[in-house]
Order: structure tokens, then C-alpha cells, then sequence
């Protein structure tokens, strides 16, 4: 039995086909990941990342009770 195709649908999916959305996002998910990176080579922000985190931590536990 075929697979029918939506009638919807002009172009079929393909990895072949550019799709501006995919690539937006690949793009940002590299930066974010080079920006994690930068900043766990830095100690100093390491360390407020993690204080950081304890504080939300500490306010979600009190919120979620």
C-alpha cells in the first residue's frame, strides 16, 4: 500500500531543499553552543552562572510547593 501525499503539499520533503527556518535555527544553536563554551572557560562567570542558578533553584522549590 502507497503513501498517500497531502494535497497540500507542492514541493516534497527533501534535505536537498533549503529551508531557511532549519538553517536560522542551526545558526543559533552554534552560537548558543560557542557562547556556553566561552563561558565555561571563565571561571568568574562560571561561578555567577552557578549562583545564579542556586537563587532560581531555591525561589522554584518555594513557588512548586
Amino acid at each position: 500500500m502507497k503513501k498517500k501525499k497531502p494535497a497540500n503539499t507542492l514541493v516534497p520533503n527533501s534535505p536537498a531543499i533549503f529551508h531557511p527556518a532549519i538553517d536560522y535555527r542551526r545558526e543559533d544553536d552554534h552560537r548558543a553552543i560557542t557562547r556556553a563554551g566561552e563561558i565555561m572557560r571563565d571561571k568568574e562567570r562560571m561561578r555567577g552562572v552557578k549562583e545564579h542558578h542556586k537563587k532560581l533553584q531555591k525561589d522554584m522549590e518555594k513557588a512548586c510547593k
